[in-house]
């Protein structure tokens, strides 16, 4: 606010893509056991939470950043190795248009290890 900009909101989204099934709590769920007193100063806001394997892989397909699509959809398989076997070929072809572009390709190959190549 200082340097006269717009404001602009946050969005909180909550994106998972672990591997055990986990359940979405709200902030104020982890504080019920404090005095109802306390609950006016919580911060509280919707949360968008999207669940990765309840995601279908259509619809991974349909987002429309390529490498964005790779990045989830190796997320989606990622513990699943046979899956990822299956689908390595539609990761790597959405990542042809950033292929020598950006730095953010080697970053993938940098933090992902792809399990069936172990």
């Amino acid at each position: 606010m200082k340097e006269r900009k717009k404001v602009e909101p946050i969005l909180p989204i909550l994106y998972y893509h672990g591997k055990k099934d986990w359940k979405f709590k709200t902030l104020e769920d982890y504080f019920l056991e404090y005095p109802q007193a306390i609950r006016p100063y919580l911060p509280s806001f919707a949360t968008e939470f999207i669940n990765l394997h309840k995601l279908s892989h259509e619809q991974i397909l349909a987002l429309t950043h390529s490498l964005v699509i790779s990045t989830v959809l190796y997320q989606k398989y990622y513990f699943d190795p046979k899956s990822l076997k299956t689908h390595l070929n539609s990761i790597f072809k959405n990542l042809l248009p950033y292929w020598g572009r950006t730095k953010r390709i080697r970053f993938l190959f940098i933090y992902c290890r792809i399990p069936i190549l172990d």
